[in-house]
């Protein structure tokens, strides 16, 4: 198989751009929480809402704040393992995974800043959140080459074979020494079913 350059650099990732990475966003503070009847509780809840903005700076104050906390974790773990109790009826279910882990903020931060980090070099790559839903140049691509292909009527997916075929023939030179391709090439160069004739290139009537 030839390595086809066109075809590397049509599926690969746009370069990251630092100055959409680096752009100023504006995170909002969470409200302070009155929920539990527990100021520590409510303020351990407060802190984890921190956290989940995925914001370094909350992040990293809601951890430096959780440490002025002295009662163990815990210890606030069962209060608040209590109050779920109380709050749903006597649901110990509940309890037990709502208050698993419930003061354990090293842990909960870890997500949000992995998601984050995943979240800036993908608006850097493409440098919106608009352009994230786009078409690419190379989902394009693969529309208009499976165009035609039925569809398997139960898991609606293309047949493997003849959409391997489809991009055997266009993409690798030589391949079934060019019938396959030419016959492809002109396939994509006809006209969209639904525009002005089939997807076989027949001209619809007048």
């Amino acid at each position: 198989m030839n390595d086809n350059q066109e075809f590397r650099a049509l599926f690969s990732l746009p370069p990251i751009l630092l100055s959409a990475s680096t752009a100023l966003v504006t995170v909002q503070t969470p409200s302070p929480k009155n929920e539990t009847g527990d100021r520590e509780l409510d303020a351990v809840l407060w802190l984890r809402d921190c956290i989940k903005t995925g914001a370094t700076v909350l992040i990293d104050n809601a951890l430096e704040a959780f440490k002025k906390i002295e009662t163990p974790a815990k210890d606030l773990e069962r209060r608040y393992s209590d109050y779920l109790v109380r709050a749903s009826g006597g649901k110990t279910l509940a309890a037990v995974f709502g208050g698993f882990d419930f003061a354990n903020l090293e842990d909960l931060a870890q997500s949000p800043v992995k998601k984050k980090a995943s979240q800036d070099e993908a608006l850097a790559r493409f440098g919106s959140e608009k352009a994230l839903f786009d078409m690419t140049p190379a989902e394009t691509l693969c529309k208009k080459t499976l165009r035609g292909i039925k569809r398997d009527k139960t898991w609606n997916d293309y047949d493997p074979e003849e959409a391997a075929a489809r991009f055997v023939s266009r993409w690798i030179d030589g391949a079934d020494k060019g019938v396959e391709r030419r016959k492809l090439d002109a396939f994509l160069g006809s006209e969209p079913e639904g525009e002005n004739g089939t997807n076989n290139g027949t001209k619809g009537q007048n």
